[in-house]
């Protein structure tokens, strides 16, 4: 390999990449790489599932109230700090996995799922990252995964009751559940390969994603179908469009 080179207005997610290696055979064609698809990953990828002694210095990038008096938060290398609101009494504990959790959220005070993803460290990076979802019933204590090193990075969840959630992630791509998350649907056709970084149902049918180029997708029949949005924003220059990080609604019209 001599150079190499992203089209214009393709550019990954840069902290999705992790190392580069080169294979001595090459890898099978996939076709477009734009595509969405299940690229299976290898759970040794992420290294041991040992949680380490001290995760104090660990990034933590999600958070959830939890039955109005209970905070848990997620973060690098499947770190999960839990905390009464009342005492603000800290612990830590692990996920069981080195994946880095993204986002958390919780249906009442003992199910809830967690997501997130990990570099192809042992791929070409450009193949993107593998996706992990977490689910527990015992309010944190224990997680364990529904879908693991397959997939892309996914970034957000939301859950509209506890039978009915979506997950988005790396190359346009969105997930559902029917049955509490035991089995997902998907990738779902969303027409985009921008890396989608938010999804927000406001029921089990209407809802939104936003991700990278200002990309904002709406779907009325539960994911079957999109259609997009315009979100006008300040332009940087040479037209260079905004990341759409987070989406939020109140109802269906706000």
């Amino acid at each position: 390999t001599h150079a190499w080179g992203v089209p214009y207005g393709a550019t990954r997610e840069p902290g999705s990449f992790g190392r580069l290696s080169l294979a001595e055979l090459p890898l099978p064609n996939r076709g477009d790489p734009g595509v969405p698809r299940f690229v299976p990953g290898r759970p040794d990828d992420a290294g041991a599932t040992t949680v380490a002694a001290d995760r104090t210095g660990d990034c933590l990038t999600g958070v959830d109230l939890v039955g109005g008096d209970r905070v848990i938060a997620v973060g690098a290398r499947g770190t999960t700090w839990q905390s009464s609101v009342a005492r603000n009494d800290w612990q830590c504990a692990g996920a069981g996995t080195q994946f880095n959790l993204q986002r958390v959220q919780f249906v009442d005070r003992e199910r809830g799922w967690a997501v997130g993803g990990w570099s192809r460290d042992k791929r070409v990076a450009l193949c993107g990252g593998m996706g992990i979802i977490l689910s527990t019933n015992d309010g944190g204590h224990t997680w364990k995964p529904s879908w693991q090193a397959k997939g892309a990075w996914f970034y957000d969840l939301c859950f509209v009751r506890p039978q009915i959630g979506y997950v988005c992630g790396g190359y346009g791509t969105v997930m559902k559940t029917t049955d509490g998350g035991h089995t997902w649907q998907g990738p779902l056709s969303t027409g985009t390969n921008s890396w989608l970084y938010g999804v927000h149902f406001v029921d089990e049918n209407q809802g939104w994603v936003v991700g990278t180029h200002e990309t904002l997708l709406h779907t009325r029949d539960g994911g079957k179908t999109w259609k997009s949005q315009t979100a006008d924003g300040w332009r940087r220059p040479r037209d260079l469009r905004e990341r759409l990080r987070s989406v939020d609604f109140v109802d269906s019209s706000h």
